[in-house]
């Protein structure tokens, strides 16, 4: 647990220092350093993503390195809270996440069987 905390709070002081680089960089690595092939690893993969997507999104003129900090330490958090769902809905469980292509689009499908 003590690891996590770390781990959380370092990132979250990385994306503080410059949240669009910290931002490119999670969204280019995490993918790659996961390597996700299974349901569960893509839904990680998937909530993780969102974190540096939303330090691309910060303007570091308008928010001070503290708010930054404070902001990304929740939302690793959160994160955190979404794979510990995920993994207990998922264990031993029947799980399927899969793509269908539509005319005009298509719709991501997520089944799960009890």
């Amino acid at each position: 647990m003590i690891a996590v905390e770390a781990a959380i709070g370092v990132n979250a002081y990385l994306a503080s220092m410059n949240p669009r680089i910290y931002g490119g960089v999670g969204l280019a690595l995490f993918p790659i350093l996961m390597q996700p092939t299974t349901t569960e690893a893509w839904l990680a993969v998937g909530a993780l993503e969102t974190v540096p997507i939303y330090n691309l999104t910060i303007d570091p003129d308008e928010k001070s390195p503290s708010q930054i900090f404070k902001a990304n330490f929740v939302a690793w958090h959160v994160a955190a809270g979404l794979l510990a769902t995920t993994g207990y809905l998922t264990k031993d469980k029947k799980v399927s996440l899969s793509y269908m292509p539509e005319r005009g689009g298509g719709k991501v499908v997520f089944a799960y069987r009890y």
